[in-house]
């Protein structure tokens, strides 16, 4: 059997040292699917000023059980920093839902379900790409999300999947995410970065 040349799923340079082919504890949880017994964790994010100094980010998130949809937990919250984007804030959403199923498995009880697995779902393809580990992620601010995502799944132990939601399905996050910013216009959570700096230096480097 000869040697085919191998796909380069991700970046080698020294910031990717976790991600080479997958290499990462968490992609060994990796499933193809959800199942019952699974929570859903689905996340939105905006921004007010996307991209500028003074931009302010806002993200939603919500828990539920796969098959019943039976909420479980919910939350928002506003990032700021040196630069906010769309991006960073459907980071800063997906990575608050995962703690919220962290602190779920950290209460189980009786009376409190252990989850027997995650299912990540939202409306950012440059979420679900750059996690899911089909698109580089050089962006650095957003590697480190990446990251720590990924340490948080690791941490869990626990199966899990990502898939792409359209963003009629994640509404309830959509109004999550816009209920933290109370003025002035808030940018859409954008599912392909057509208007975000950092989702179109990512797609320059996305694997086809």
């Amino acid at each position: 059997m000869g040697k085919g040349k191998r796909r380069k799923l991700v970046d080698d340079g020294p910031d990717e040292p976790w991600h080479r082919n997958h290499g990462h504890p968490a992609y060994r949880l990796m499933k193809t699917n959800g199942a019952n017994g699974w929570v859903v964790v689905r996340f939105d994010g905006a921004c007010q000023g996307n991209g500028r100094t003074d931009a302010i980010g806002g993200f939603g998130w919500t828990i539920s059980w796969v098959g019943t949809g039976r909420k479980a937990d919910e939350g928002n919250g506003v990032c700021q920093g040196d630069v906010v984007t769309n991006n960073v804030a459907e980071w800063n959403g997906l990575l608050a839902g995962l703690r919220g199923v962290a602190d779920m498995v950290a209460k189980s009880t009786i009376h409190w379900t252990r989850p027997d697995g995650v299912l990540i779902e939202g409306d950012s393809t440059l979420v679900v790409k750059c996690l899911s580990g089909k698109w580089r992620c050089k962006v650095r601010r957003l590697a480190h999300a990446r990251d720590e995502a990924l340490r948080l799944l690791a941490e869990l132990g626990l199966p899990w999947h990502i898939r792409w939601i359209g963003r009629e399905s994640n509404a309830e996050c959509d109004r999550l995410a816009a209920a933290t910013l109370t003025c002035g216009t808030v940018g859409p959570s954008n599912e392909d970065g057509s208007d975000d700096g950092d989702a179109q230096a990512e797609r320059r480097m996305a694997v086809n």
